[in-house]
């Protein structure tokens, strides 16, 4: 009689086991995978700072994970934080484009102008859309009825946990705001703010380094029908949640008061932010990523800043520093291009 090797045998009676459809053997794997993702690798990615590795890691895995997930009863987490990289590549196009299309207009290229900004808002709806499943992957990896403005705060068990509700939530905002640039198209719910402003306070304030009262403060100067006091100052808010970024080490505060800063239009306050970027900063190591995100925020807005005054994006080295770039200096460094 042949004896057959024990994982052969293991192999054989899965097969006939999952011959009626039920895949158990799909389902340990799936299960095995979510929880070496959850409790090894996203640990390891979140103390990277690369930020465009990571978002063609979030691009590429995405899918594969969302077919875990169906096969489980498991949360979203994991494939919340794939969404939130993977929106970090489409908006990086998004940028491309704009920052094209603004170069083009200052030349007189009208078509060129056009073509780039209509590619600019087709990347933008991809954004929002990916921004849209982030936050409604970590509202329901917690379970958390979002619609709901009763809803009670979810059980976040570990740090981790936290970091992605926060990280859903701020996504969340984010996704209006790429939805309004494509102009409405990918269809992102507007009750995601008020939601989002509810929700921010199942976290604690200092424990995150103010981004909480961050992305309150950001709605609120977006929306001021939102805010529960008109004796309350935005501008004062997202300051104080800004000084409090540094001392923990995620800028998303800073981010957020840049970003809302030239949605506002208001000049002195985006000098503010963008002075808070200092390169000797050390950001925290188990949230390094993170924070690189934040500033790749910030390098956006200054970026827009540079090319809408002076037809370039913010000179190497020089984020931070006032769009006034020294002509003869620039001169000089083509010079020695040749």
């Amino acid at each position: 009689m042949i004896k057959l090797p024990k994982t052969l045998l293991t192999l054989t009676l899965a097969s006939l086991l999952t011959a009626c459809g039920s895949h158990p053997i799909y389902t340990m794997g799936a299960k095995v995978m979510e929880n070496f993702s959850e409790s090894v690798a996203t640990p390891h990615i979140l103390e990277l700072s690369d930020v465009d590795v990571t978002c063609r890691f979030g691009s590429n895995m995405s899918p594969l994970f969302g077919t875990f997930n169906s096969l489980t009863d498991t949360g979203q987490e994991t494939l919340s934080l794939l969404y939130l990289l993977s929106a970090n590549c489409s908006e990086q196009a998004a940028l491309a484009a704009e920052l094209r299309s603004i170069r083009a207009l200052q030349n007189g290229l009208v078509n060129e102008a056009k073509d780039a900004r209509t590619e600019q808002k087709r990347w933008l709806k991809l954004t929002a859309e990916r921004r849209k499943k982030t936050f409604e992957s970590a509202m329901a990896a917690y379970k958390y009825d979002y619609t709901d403005s009763e809803a009670k705060c979810p059980k976040l068990k570990q740090p981790q946990d936290e970091l992605v509700f926060l990280l859903g939530l701020l996504t969340g905002l984010q996704a209006i705001l790429a939805d309004s640039g494509a102009e409405l198209a990918a269809g992102v719910p507007r009750n995601i703010a008020p939601a989002a402003v509810r929700a921010s306070y199942c976290l604690d304030d200092d424990a995150w380094g103010g981004s909480p009262s961050a992305i309150r403060a950001a709605i609120w100067t977006l929306l001021p029908d939102l805010m529960p006091s008109r004796d309350l100052n935005t501008w004062e808010l997202l300051n104080a949640s800004s000084a409090k970024s540094l001392d923990f080490g995620v800028r998303i505060p800073i981010a957020l008061q840049a970003i809302m800063a030239e949605t506002a239009g208001n000049e002195a306050e985006l000098a503010r932010a963008l002075a808070l970027v200092d390169s000797s900063f050390q950001p925290k190591p188990e949230y390094a990523l993170v924070d690189a995100i934040a500033l790749s925020h910030v390098q956006a807005v200054s970026d827009r800043q540079w090319t809408s005054k002076h037809g370039e994006r913010t000179p190497f080295g020089q984020l931070g520093k006032s769009a006034t770039p020294q002509l003869e200096e620039d001169a000089a460094d083509l010079d020695a291009l040749f």
